[in-house]
């Protein structure tokens, strides 16, 4: 018990809160009067710089129609331009994307898609131990030995300036799909998506990859004329890419993610679905919180096993019997992987002292994946770890296990203000 006491002291964190000041009061007088809300709600509103009833309404009543227009963003056009030019002759497309799951969701929607219209398309996620994060020479490598001539990077690609060249001078074009900060080059790809880019002006900048690459299947259906349902059916992969890449919740993203959200519990697909009923949410109203600490980790498993492809695979099948035969066998079984703690390893190192993650040792090889299943005797402690959100058992299943519940403000602000009359 003393040495419980002694940890928890170890882990205690001098916290100091900073309350945000309160907004104009003649604003939140109007706000409160306008909506006929409390003060209080109204000042939580101004603190949020909604300041006006119409951005209020927009705000707790997401409207698809205020999405804002693809073709605003730089280069939309010409990457449009390609893909069309792609799909109609048949070329061969190859979707390259990061192996997280803001990467594998994108690189399903996109392929998903794709393969409506063309069936000469393929998906390459890169190996995490052996290729690394983002493009890679061995990709580009793959693609060109299997003849494909466009290569559309999702979640990356942004600043891989010399692969980008090495791969057009083997006469590949690249459509990059990407919304982390450029460097101060940018690669010579045929179309560059990133709303973060300093000559773009398009009005969101916040989107997560999947976010981007739903950005291009939006203007690729308005410029051939499909109707938009075509494309809203790829939202359930777009809130789990929103929530996972912990993007913010705000603008765009928060119209996608309502519309995502009732995708998720009201029609999935096949492969989210079996994740869902893996997870324990079958019966449930999947929220943002479930996104984030049971399905993404889920997904998440497969890339840091180097099983990512299986999730994509998993994510883009058709068929319900083949869901449920790669989900446990390889994403939810796979996240528990042995780690052998040595005996000369101190217990203060496994635990988290602040806001940091644990520093749990990592084997310099990783098992076979038929092995992925057992734990190992580590001497005073038996440690096992979950990929995707690490969660140390044993002598530390002591600790206490805090989970956060917010409630969505749909939930704690006036019905009036949801209606769609």
């Amino acid at each position: 018990m003393l040495l419980f006491s002694v940890l928890l002291q170890n882990m205690t964190i001098d916290r100091k809160w900073i309350v945000k000041e309160s907004g104009n009061p003649a604003v939140i007088r109007q706000l409160s009067s306008e909506l006929g809300i409390d003060h209080v709600l109204a000042n939580l509103l101004v603190q949020r710089n909604i300041t006006t009833s119409e951005q209020a309404r927009e705000f707790f009543r997401p409207e698809l129609s205020k999405l804002h227009d693809p073709f605003l963003m730089k280069d939309m056009d010409k990457a449009v331009e390609r893909l069309n030019k792609a799909i109609d002759s048949g070329e061969k497309i190859l979707i390259y994307g990061d192996y997280d799951v803001d990467g594998t969701t994108a690189v399903a929607l996109l392929y998903t898609f794709i393969r409506n219209f063309n069936p000469n398309v393929e998906y390459y996620i890169p190996d995490r131990y052996d290729e690394g994060y983002g493009i890679s020479y061995k990709g580009i490598d793959w693609g060109v030995d299997n003849g494909y001539t466009l290569i559309i990077a999702l979640d990356c690609g942004i600043k891989a300036v010399e692969k980008v060249s090495y791969a057009k001078e083997k006469g590949v074009d690249f459509i990059i799909c990407d919304h982390h900060l450029p460097g101060d080059e940018l690669p010579e790809a045929y179309a560059i998506l990133d709303p973060k880019r300093t000559d773009c002006t398009y009005p969101f900048d916040d989107l997560s990859g999947c976010g981007v690459g739903f950005k291009l299947i939006q203007a690729y259906a308005q410029f051939k004329g499909y109707p938009f349902a075509w494309v809203e059916a790829y939202l359930d992969l777009v809130v789990v890419s929103i929530s996972a890449d912990l993007v913010s919740m705000t603008g765009e993203n928060r119209i996608l993610a309502y519309y995502g959200l009732q995708r998720l519990n009201e029609a999935p697909s096949k492969g989210l679905m079996s994740i869902i009923k893996l997870s324990g949410l079958e019966n449930h109203k999947i929220t943002i919180d479930d996104i984030v600490f049971k399905i993404g980790p889920c997904i998440n498993a497969g890339g840091r096993l180097a099983l990512a492809s299986r999730g994509v695979e998993l994510l883009t099948t058709r068929r319900m019997d083949t869901a449920r035969e790669i989900a446990p066998g390889r994403i939810t079984q796979s996240r528990r992987i042995p780690i052998h703690v040595p005996a000369d390893v101190p217990l203060s190192a496994m635990i988290p002292m602040g806001p940091t993650s644990p520093q749990v040792p990592i084997p310099a090889e990783m098992p076979e994946h038929s092995s992925l299943n057992t734990s190992v005797d580590s001497g005073p402690q038996t440690a096992a770890a979950k990929v995707g959100g690490i969660q140390i058992r044993g002598f530390l299943q002591m600790l206490p296990i805090w989970s956060m519940d917010v409630p969505s403000p749909c939930e704690t602000m006036p019905p009036h203000l949801f209606s769609r009359k």
